[in-house]
């Protein structure tokens, strides 16, 4: 190092601007030279003519040769105090794992994630709930969700159901439901509807031309209760359209309705709700699933994160709660539950009948005649208008 400043400060100044000085200026940082000048200007003299390639000297681009003048910055006459050390400008290799501290820990609706630096590296290990076991003692959990007046026949329908059969208003979660993806069972309602109401020539095909629709494929068969709250051997599912009680009841309506009003209440509810941070902490969330015998996996991520390694490990726990569901509030009552404003019923084909939406059995006909036979054509005047 003492080469180099020695040829450098010959580089910048001329014999007559004092270059044994600012020799001297720059050493000072590395505690000095402890020579008395004459012995400075010695070792300088002799420094300064080591031969180029001894060094790391090299001529420095855009500073002339001979440019220094003494009593600038970097020799300055006044040299009592030491000069202060340069500050480090040479590029520092950034670390190949940085992990904010917000993200060490995450938690998603079935998951906690940490992430740490091994070795530089990104370590990320997750721990993931598959399933949920309600315990025999769990205690029930109430989730309620408004039904919103954006889903006005979806929301008529489910409480002109829940008044036939008041059992209805709170649905218990099911064993199977404790999934993330509950397995599904055959929906047999939209097929039973069908059945009462296969006659020709019913559809209005006119009702593709109201706002709700886009045609007559945009009715759906809805069911209450759920199938997300039955089994196969629930009641409700065998019974659904038969003449015995306790059959799901259904009223065909818009699709988006009965989707949305599932998506915005119930989906994924009996699984959700037992998961979230305030049910169950990161801690006993991990401890479960790894008292579960969790299956672990490593996954190698190489795409855009090559120092980044995954170690999965998925589980079934037992939980303490278990969820029970209601409707929590309702659009405005409309008159005869609104069917008569429902946009899948064909009114230039059965103008009498707005239960054509229903099951053919529904308790609305213990009210209301049976004005037509569905299962038999269209036919004016004696089955139609």
């Amino acid at each position: 190092m003492a080469i180099t400043a020695a040829q450098m400060a010959s580089y910048l100044y001329p014999d007559g601007e004092d270059p044994a000085g600012a020799f001297n200026w720059w050493l000072s940082p590395c505690g000095g030279t402890n020579l008395v000048p004459d012995d400075i200007q010695n070792v300088f003299g002799i420094l300064s003519t080591v031969a180029d390639g001894i060094s790391s000297f090299k001529k420095p681009k855009n500073v002339p040769k001979g440019s220094g003048r003494k009593g600038d910055g970097a020799n300055p006459v006044d040299q009592s105090t030491p000069k202060a050390p340069d500050k480090d400008t040479g590029d520092k290799k950034k670390p190949a794992c940085r992990i904010p501290a917000s993200r060490a820990t995450e938690r998603l609706v079935n998951m906690v994630r940490e992430n740490k630096c091994v070795n530089d590296k990104t370590q990320v290990t997750e721990w993931i709930v598959t399933s949920v076991i309600y315990a025999a003692n769990a205690a029930p959990t109430h989730v309620a969700k408004p039904c919103k007046d954006i889903w006005p026949q979806a929301c008529w329908h489910y409480s002109s159901a829940i008044r036939q059969n008041p059992s209805w208003a709170t649905l218990t979660c099911p064993p199977e439901a404790g999934a993330s993806e509950k397995p599904q069972i055959r929906r047999v309602v939209p097929q039973r509807w069908g059945s009462q109401h296969d006659g020709l020539g019913w559809w209005d095909l006119e009702s593709g031309n109201r706002p709700e629709l886009t045609g007559s494929q945009s009715c759906q068969a809805d069911e209450y209760p759920p199938l997300y709250f039955l089994t196969e051997q629930s009641p409700a599912y065998i019974n659904a359209g038969r003449d015995a009680p306790g059959g799901q009841l259904v009223r065909s309506l818009p699709s988006k309705q009965n989707s949305n009003a599932a998506n915005g209440m119930w989906k994924g509810v009996c699984f959700k709700e037992v998961l979230t941070s305030s049910a169950i902490s990161n801690k006993d969330l991990k401890d479960k699933v790894d008292a579960s015998g969790a299956k672990l996996r490593l996954v190698e991520l190489n795409e855009g994160a090559k120092n980044k390694r995954t170690f999965k490990r998925y589980g079934e726990i037992t939980v303490n709660v278990r969820p029970e569901f209601s409707i929590s509030s309702w659009p405005a009552a409309a008159p005869n539950d609104g069917l008569d404003q429902n946009p899948c019923w064909p009114q230039s084909t059965a103008p009498r009948d707005p239960g054509f939406a229903l099951f053919s059995n529904d308790p609305y006909y213990d009210t209301h005649p049976t004005v037509y036979n569905y299962r038999q054509p269209y036919a004016v005047p004696g089955n139609g208008g």
